[in-house]
């Protein structure tokens, strides 16, 4: 049992306290770990010797490859704005066609990893979660079971973290539609739209032991923490959440109405003869973190959430709380004109995932205006000494908030001594969200992400301060190992990274390939519609309005026709030279390379964004009446196609890969000398989860950037009993997040 004043950490590992007491390690609630003592222990723990003595080779892995490569047309959650074609996806299962093994939220299935020998693919998958697991959601969804899946992530000791959702409406075949959400509205009762949520569960040979049950870490009916004033409620959370490597501490973005009402200073409203005080309310989306995720109350609900960033960047002195929200949460490293500090400037949205190192620091991409003017960044903080998520708190524990790069930052001159290209007088219009490990941040920026000339992955030491020097490690002006003298032309934007390594994906050359993407005919339907030019968009004219770029007067046999007997789909170009590659110390090692065809590709696509008609999202409103005041938006980027390539490092000669190789999608495994199979599309779903029938295979499988760490894979798959139509709403039967095990490589 616990003892009142042992941190998680020394809890779940009693040697932390023999260590910390030989002044090893700092004993203090959420250290900042010294990362080189915790990564030997960590292998030390995870070493073959420590593993069961029971040796099982994987099966199913020749079956034949009849399937189509991952589906299109996942269903997903309406302020998600994304639709799926092949990756991103949240795979999904109906229940039914496999019998419920148990109705808790705890795993039906728990075996001990066997002991690593010569064969460096020994161990059986292990069920995180499925199609079988009842939400832990008693208040409002209690009897719901899962039903769709991001990407998880873990880290090195097996914790894995994952968003979630249930399907439809009840799970005994009720429901119906949606009710309508505020952030200060909870749902309508049982029945009524999916529960969704983050979620952790200790697979650890420990925790599986003690029972590991799932413990939601925030959901679409629990509080968003303070600071929030308005008791709102979480909405979404619309991007996968992240794990740092050693550390149980996870990192989410959540979507919800404002949190924050405040007295806008100096402005007052005469209504009806009465003067009154004006407020405005604001802050609907933001940051969350959780250093102890395992702690939870009796509802499976974690009790440790806060608030890291969030868009009370205007908010100014509170004093009541006695805390400045201003410099809290604002938009660091801006200066006015004449050198002096820009004061006040609120985020617009963080997109993507944000990402959280052993140190305790978090890193996020933001968007933000500057006068009239949008501009991009990447930024950190530390949280590490947040010790609960009270404004008080947050104030004594959340360290500053620093920008690495922004829109006004210089692109450094690229790496190669022999380039003639300076970058001279380029700066980043564009960068990708961060990965962070052991107190570095590596990042893609670029000056234009359509047709960039300058840029590439840069390093920087989270140092404390603004601006810190920026490393380049890939650029433009890169050679790509064994293409001659090949420069890259394009690089990738999902960045695994250890603190040392990092995998990569790049292209090089002018040959490109076309692709036919068919609009979405599932999912959020303001974004399907948008794609299909269907609906009235524009709130000014009522005009029917739609994505330019989507053609409306053929008919195509890839895509099927609308009423009107017509497809929608848009056509891209990708290029065919592409592969993965590892930076590792002043070295770039091929993981796989590839010509992009028809059945050959690293690549998969997502249409995502925001259509004008899903309107303002719960934007800063006035409470009473329209003031002249600005008013802080979304500023979500408009909906089109996006591709992504996608590969998890475990270090510099240990990574896992996504591909299409002869026409068929699965995990690759790549030792530092030759890529192996590990799941794929058209495998037996009984490879992953025993507890499915033996007809069902797989047809879907996807994995992030954090989903391989000390040699375990986690991952989504999604199956089915019969080959699927790529199409159909309802063609996946079974779905979960499954964790394997293998021998690090020798």
């Amino acid at each position: 049992m616990r003892t009142s004043n042992q941190s998680d950490t020394e809890h779940r590992f009693p040697f932390y306290t023999l260590l910390s007491k030989l002044n090893c390690i700092e004993n203090k609630t959420h250290p900042p770990m010294k990362i080189p003592v915790l990564a030997l222990i960590g292998a030390l723990i995870r070493s073959p010797s420590a593993w069961a003595n029971e040796e099982h080779q994987l099966e199913g892995m020749e079956t034949s490859h009849h399937m189509r490569g991952v589906r299109n047309g996942y269903e997903v959650e309406p302020l998600d704005n994304i639709h799926i074609n092949n990756e991103r996806t949240q795979h999904r299962g109906t229940k039914g066609v496999v019998s419920r093994l148990a109705k808790s939220s705890k795993s039906t299935k728990s075996t001990s990893f066997p002991k690593c020998v010569n064969d460096n693919y020994v161990s059986t998958w292990l069920t995180v979660v499925n199609n079988n697991n009842s939400i832990p959601d008693t208040e409002v969804y209690g009897g719901k079971y899962f039903g769709s899946y991001n990407a998880p992530s873990v880290n090195s000791f097996g914790l894995v973290v994952f968003r979630a959702r249930s399907v439809g409406g009840g799970n005994e075949g009720g429901g119906g539609g949606e009710a309508e959400i505020s952030g200060r509205r909870r749902l309508a009762e049982t029945g009524h739209g999916p529960s969704t949520g983050v979620f952790v569960r200790d697979m650890s040979e420990d925790g599986m032991a003690a029972g590991s049950n799932i413990i939601r870490q925030a959901g679409r009916r629990t509080t968003v923490p303070q600071p929030n004033n308005l008791d709102t409620l979480f909405v979404e959370f619309p991007s996968f959440p992240r794990i740092s490597t050693t550390n149980n501490y996870i990192a989410t973005r959540g979507n919800h109405g404002p949190v924050w009402e405040y007295e806008i200073v100096g402005r007052r409203l005469r209504q009806l003869q009465d003067e009154e005080v004006s407020t405005t309310r604001v802050g609907n989306t933001g940051i969350y973190v959780n250093l102890s995720p395992l702690t939870a109350d009796i509802n499976g609900d974690a009790t440790t959430l806060f608030t890291a960033c969030s868009k009370l960047g205007a908010v100014g002195f509170d004093s009541t709380y006695n805390v400045d929200f201003t410099q809290m949460y604002q938009v660091p490293g801006l200066t006015n004109t004449d050198g002096s500090e820009l004061r006040g400037v609120v985020f617009d949205v963080f997109p993507g995932a944000p990402s959280t190192d052993d140190y305790g620091n978090v890193a996020t991409k933001g968007n933000y205006p500057k006068g009239n003017v949008s501009q991009t960044g990447v930024f950190y903080r530390n949280a590490a000494h947040v010790e609960g998520s009270s404004i008080v708190k947050l104030n004594e524990g959340l360290g500053t908030l620093y920008v690495v790069a922004n829109s006004e930052t210089n692109i450094p001159a690229p790496k190669s001594k022999t380039s003639t290209k300076t970058c001279d007088g380029y700066t980043f219009g564009s960068t990708a969200p961060p990965s962070i490990a052991n107190g570095k941040m590596v990042f893609l920026g670029l000056d234009n992400e359509d047709n960039p000339q300058c840029g590439g992955i840069y390093l920087a030491n989270m140092d404390s301060k603004n601006y810190p020097k920026l490393t380049p490690l890939v650029d433009l002006e890169t050679k790509v190992p064994g293409q001659d003298d090949a420069l890259f032309s394009k690089l990738g934007d999902v960045l695994s990274f250890d603190g040392s390594a990092v995998s990569f994906w790049g292209s090089w050359g002018d040959e490109v390939k076309e692709v036919t993407l068919c609009c979405p005919t599932s999912g959020n339907k303001d974004l399907r519609d948008y794609c299909s030019h269907l609906g009235d968009y524009d709130p000014t004219t009522g005009l029917q309005t739609g994505d330019p770029n989507t053609i409306t007067d053929q008919t195509i046999d890839d895509c099927p026709p609308l009423d009107d007997g017509f497809s929608r789909y848009q056509v891209k170009t990708v290029p065919v030279n592409q592969g993965f590659f590892v930076y590792d110390r002043n070295q770039i090692k091929t993981v796989v390379t590839i010509e992009a065809d028809k059945y050959n590709d690293l690549l998969y696509w997502v249409y995502s964004g925001k259509p004008p008609a899903m309107g303002p999202s719960a934007r800063s409103r006035p409470l009473r009446r329209n003031l002249d005041e600005d008013e802080d938006s979304e500023a979500a980027e408009p909906p089109r196609w996006r591709s992504g390539a996608f590969a998890a490092l475990s270090s510099k000669d240990d990574v896992m890969f996504k591909q299409t190789n002869d026409g068929v999608t699965g995990i690759w495994h790549w030792d530092g000398k030759a890529a192996t199979p590990i799941v794929k599309v058209g495998d037996h779903c009984s490879t992953v989860d025993n507890s499915t029938d033996a007809a069902m295979i797989i047809d879907s499988v996807s994995i992030e950037r954090d989903s391989y760490r000390a040699s375990q894979l986690a991952i989504a798959a999604a199956c089915s009993v019969d080959a699927i139509d790529e199409e159909d709403e309802e063609d996946s039967d079974w779905g979960g997040i499954y964790l394997r095990k293998f021998c690090p490589p020798q």
